[in-house]
């Protein structure tokens, strides 16, 4: 039989001890009534609703990096053992990251042998480079005179011994005055391109831009050589494995 409570006045004591609040109870409860409050057992949990919580801040970048987190691990310690430069969180974050695990020690990456590089013989003089792997090799000339001009590109086998196309060097370009159409020849072979006509009927110019290609191999030797009058502003430019 569930327990039944019987009362007919209810005292609330709030605040300090010597503060009540007699409160009574307008009902009566007859012998044959039982309690609303009666024990009647164990109830069934009650699942409170979820209430979605949003963050009183705004959303943070978030730091996965190990010693970016904790930047003593990547930094060198001093002889005391203390992070002589362990520099503020915003400085930590705006250093590089490095390459590789905590404590080693990042790297610029090396560039493999033969890796594309450049070589430019401004105006007048000579140069000359060694090819570092098989590849192909862009020639990129602009032979602007005010006079005679002559722009020439060698190739030369391991030995020593020149290449020849059609018995000419790999790229030769003689300008005899500033106005003649003088194209050039690559490979042996005439390249009307070279040239373009500014001023009609006869003056003639070099057209920038220009570039050619050929395949080469480990070993062989490009030599560049421009020569004349009024040459300044010429540019012969090589890039590939050299």
């Amino acid at each position: 039989m569930p327990a039944v409570i019987f009362t007919d006045s209810v005292s609330l004591r709030l605040g300090e001890e010597s503060l009540s609040l007699p409160q009574r109870v307008e009902s009566q409860i007859g012998a044959s009534q039982s309690s609303p409050w009666a024990w009647e057992g164990p109830t069934a949990p009650v699942n409170a609703p979820a209430i979605p919580v949003s963050p009183p801040y705004p959303p943070q970048a978030v730091i996965t990096a190990p010693w970016i987190r904790a930047p003593h691990v990547a930094l060198p310690a001093n002889d005391t053992g203390v992070n002589p430069n362990p520099g503020t969180l915003p400085e930590v974050l705006k250093s590089p990251i490095p390459a590789g695990p905590p404590g080693s020690t990042p790297t610029s990456p090396t560039p493999p042998a033969g890796a594309n590089s450049r070589a430019t013989l401004n105006g007048g003089g000579s140069l000359s480079r060694v090819i570092k792997a098989s590849g192909t090799l862009k020639i990129r000339p602009f032979l602007a005179a005010s006079g005679n001009g002559r722009m020439e590109v060698f190739l030369s086998d391991p030995g020593g011994a020149e290449k020849k196309f059609s018995g000419k060097s790999l790229l030769e370009w003689i300008r005899n005055n500033d106005t003649t159409n003088s194209p050039l020849y690559f490979k042996g072979s005439k390249k009307s391109e070279s040239m373009f006509l500014q001023n009609p009927p006869n003056d003639w110019s070099a057209k920038s831009g220009l570039e050619y290609s050929i395949d080469v191999t480990q070993g062989q030797t490009v030599r560049l050589k421009t020569s004349g009058s009024g040459i300044g502003s010429s540019r012969l430019e090589i890039q590939g494995p050299i």
